[in-house]
């Protein structure tokens, strides 16, 4: 969210996970993205945030690009999505729940995001976002780190004691401990948005030939 002070080249002390290219998704809104890196077989876009105060929106948008890449090949970022990721300002989790519902098809593609907020008293036990991450996708969650009066990573994977997470900061990728996690969730209570399965998935048009990016 928003920044304190000088920014640092990372929020995190390990370096970044080296950047590789991908196929381009060839529909629009996704053709240019290609950056990012392989965590446990599976390829997570990369994608730096466009001002100090889209940190939010551009988690949303990256947990989107891997719903693209997985089976669900038919997820779409309408234009109204793209006049709020252009404008987003301070964003908190309940307007990024609100987005995802209004302004992508999440929930015609038998998807919802939901939220719960970490145990402030249980800072030590990285259970909750492991239980998370269990059923099948990233997750996005808010940290307040020292740098940064509020902000938003999303954690991709658990391996051990590590977590994989994508930094919009930055728009690199990190291996890092939980304890490193744990550090950044310290002194506010945190927020975490998950995506859920529904079981409906809703019948849609056919798909205009002009595209849906930000350039149609």
């Amino acid at each position: 969210m928003g920044r304190r002070g000088g920014a640092p080249d990372s929020l995190f002390y390990t370096e970044p996970l080296d950047a590789i290219r991908s196929k381009a998704l060839q529909k629009d809104p996704y053709y240019d993205s290609t950056l990012g890196y392989n965590a446990r077989g599976t390829f997570h876009n990369t994608i730096k945030q466009q001002n100090g105060k889209s940190c939010g929106a551009t988690a949303l948008f990256m947990l989107y690009t891997d719903l693209v890449r997985s089976q669900e090949t038919t997820m779409k970022l309408p234009m109204d999505f793209w006049d709020w990721y252009a404008r987003c300002d301070l964003t908190q989790g309940k307007d990024l729940i609100y987005q995802a519902k209004t302004h992508t098809n999440l929930l015609k593609r038998g998807f919802k995001l939901s939220s719960t907020t970490l145990n402030i008293s249980k800072r030590s036990d990285p259970t909750l976002i492991k239980l998370l991450l269990s059923k099948g996708y990233p997750v996005i969650c808010s940290i307040t780190h020292k740098e940064i009066a509020g902000h938003w990573i999303v954690i991709d994977h658990f391996e051990g004691e590590h977590f994989y997470v994508r930094d919009p900061f930055v728009g690199k990728a990190y291996r890092i401990t939980a304890k490193e996690l744990l550090e950044n969730t310290a002194g506010d209570p945190q927020t975490c948005l998950y995506l859920e399965r529904t079981g409906i998935v809703r019948q849609e048009p056919a798909e205009s030939s002009s595209g849906e990016g930000p350039d149609s």
